[in-house]
């Protein structure tokens, strides 16, 4: 289950890097060129995966509904970083930050060591603490940077971006999964990802309006409010799960 969201977390600390390395090298278009490219890679290797078909498909439905409680979750966690990546590079020179390039280095070598060296610890934690953990430590880094005007501001917030985002995913998605019929797995995970997408998609727009408003601080801070949010609503998702999983 760790897997997909390391995929994801390391191209999204590592993709920007590439291609502003791109940009500043070959234009832009090579940027375009270079996606297309490790796309067509990406299917080539989905070629071979392994074909596992269940015995009994479960009845369609658009959304599962019991991935869509933790992916709100998720949503509301991932949106300091997605607040980061969007808006760091245009505040980063207000605290005269000429280059977040390395800011995105070290989150992104933090996020793969944690996942490498403590991968059980979610597991150890169990779901309801790590991911309120998680939820905690990236509420704090998202109100730290609307309070904290300052380079080590910006480090420290980045520190405690790495920890969350790598404890967040995994611990939400194990919940998720062990409270469905392995028949209907797919299409919950399938639910649950969405909302990883959708943080990525409407994140930066309303926290760039926000940003219009006020200023980057401000919508650091919306977005840190938003992942505490989600704090509150882990147990009440707890108790769902709990109740999903009893025999009737």
């Amino acid at each position: 289950s760790g897997a997909k969201p390391g995929q994801r977390i390391a191209i999204l600390a590592f993709g920007p890097v590439l291609g502003e390395r791109l940009v500043s090298e070959f234009g832009y278009d090579s940027v375009w060129l270079a996606a297309a490219g490790l796309a067509v890679v990406a299917a080539l290797f989905g070629l071979a995966t392994p074909r596992v078909m269940a015995h009994q498909l479960p009845p369609f439905r658009l959304l599962h509904p019991t991935a869509v409680p933790p992916g709100v979750i998720l949503l509301l966690g991932l949106l300091p970083f997605v607040g980061f990546s969007a808006f760091i590079p245009l505040y980063g020179p207000e605290l005269d930050i000429d280059d977040v390039a390395p800011m995105f280095m070290v989150y992104g070598g933090l996020v793969l060591v944690i996942r490498v060296v403590f991968a059980r610890l979610p597991d150890q934690l169990g779901w309801r603490r790590a991911s309120t953990l998680a939820l905690s430590v990236l509420g704090g880094a998202g109100v730290l940077l609307g309070v904290w005007a300052a380079p080590a501001g910006v480090w420290v917030s980045t520190v405690a971006l790495a920890i969350g985002m790598s404890l967040l995913f995994p611990a939400l998605f194990s919940s998720m999964v062990a409270s469905v019929p392995e028949a209907e797995r797919g299409q919950a995970v399938g639910t649950f990802s969405v909302f990883f997408d959708l943080a990525s998609a409407i994140g930066p727009p309303v926290l760039g309006a926000v940003a219009a408003l006020g200023s980057y601080r401000w919508s650091f801070a919306l977005a840190g409010a938003c992942a505490l949010a989600g704090v509150a609503m882990v147990p009440r998702l707890a108790g769902r799960l709990r109740g999903a999983t009893e025999p009737a």
